[in-house]
């Protein structure tokens, strides 16, 4: 193992990935906050600023997820602020998407959406299709809880058209919601159900 070696680079990476499997895509936030401290000592001596803002970004999304929004905040505000001071503009898109999802959380549905569109700004630099579809999926859900329904629809829309051009399952599936959602805010009940009964 890594640790029976020494690389401690290699030991780093694979506490920080099995932090993310165990506290975002498992739910199990203890077991993923617990692997996420054991790497970042390692981290922090290796100097390695990227897998960083990366432990600091998954802290926060644990944190959203706990539904502590100023714990959130103050993880993803640092894990951002890293990405951009050495250029990772993916970390920094995902960052800012993510607290666009906190501003959200707090009821804060104008700062959300400015949030969500300086992060779609990046992703379209980066011409990555998936995290535009994420990030147009959370403006949808945005202006549908401020009424805002053409602006639903057209955000909607374009997230759908770039996971389907993406060939994600995960994201198409997400972008028949979304769009069941904007139908169904607009009273298209036929719409709505076509679209929800695909997410299904």
């Amino acid at each position: 193992t890594a640790r029976q070696t020494g690389n401690r680079q290699i030991e780093a990476n694979s506490l920080a990935e099995l932090g993310r499997i165990m506290g975002t895509w498992l739910g199990q936030s203890e077991a993923g906050k617990a692997y996420f401290a054991e790497a970042m000592p390692i981290v922090r001596e290796l100097g390695d600023q990227r897998a960083l803002s990366f432990i600091l970004r998954q802290l926060g999304n644990i944190a959203y997820h706990e539904g502590d929004a100023q714990a959130a905040e103050g993880y993803i505000v640092e894990s951002v602020a890293i990405a951009k001071e050495i250029g990772d503009r993916q970390a920094e898109a995902a960052g800012i998407n993510s607290l666009g999802n906190v501003e959200r959380s707090k009821g804060d549905l104008s700062a959300a959406l400015e949030r969500f569109k300086e992060s779609l700004e990046v992703a379209r630099q980066l011409g990555n299709r998936g995290m535009q579809s994420m990030i147009l999926t959370n403006m949808s859900h945005s202006y549908n809880r401020l009424r805002e329904i053409d602006e639903a629809m057209r955000t909607a829309r374009q997230s759908y058209e770039l996971a389907v051009e993406g060939g994600s399952d995960y994201l198409i599936s997400g972008g028949h919601y979304v769009l069941g959602a904007a139908f169904l805010r607009q009273g298209r009940l036929d719409e709505a159900r076509k679209h929800l009964k695909e997410s299904a």
